[in-house]
């Protein structure tokens, strides 16, 4: 397969030995999406890199909260802090409580973390290490 970019599809991939179109030109393959084609070649864009690193440990926050909620037995993070003022059943409202004021708790520090970032005080960190960063969750007795 060869890559090609061109002026009608921008960056395109085609198993054909020639281009689509009159002027495309032939490419190495695209780095990631956070990369911009120059003119010469691939370069990586702070701005794209940087939001695409804020969307991806997002992402991973959200999957870490969620995953807390599904131990617990809720299908997620949104339907578990709901029982937080239901007192019908005092061991799903304990429950929600909990997991309502530990979403806060890590929302507030993924914020920071991502604050960090975008001053320049800290490089992006990886999924893994964000969720390290992150406040653990306790659930009361």
């Amino acid at each position: 397969m060869k890559n090609y970019l061109s002026a009608v599809l921008g960056y395109y991939g085609s198993t054909e030995d020639v281009p689509l179109f009159p002027g495309d030109i032939e490419v190495p393959e695209r780095p990631s999406p956070d990369h911009d084609w120059d003119g010469e070649g691939w370069v990586l864009n702070p701005a794209r890199g940087k939001e695409s690193a804020k969307a991806r440990l997002a992402a991973a926050v959200q999957a870490h909260l969620d995953g807390q909620a599904l131990q617990l037995g809720y299908d997620s993070i949104f339907t578990a802090v709901t029982y937080a003022t239901e007192p019908a059943v005092p061991k799903f409202q304990r429950e929600g409580l909990a997991l309502r004021t530990w979403r806060s708790l890590v929302w507030a520090a993924c914020y920071q973390i991502l604050a960090d970032v975008d001053s320049g005080a800290r490089i992006a960190p990886t999924e893994a290490e964000v969720i390290g960063l992150l406040p653990t969750f306790q659930l009361e007795a």
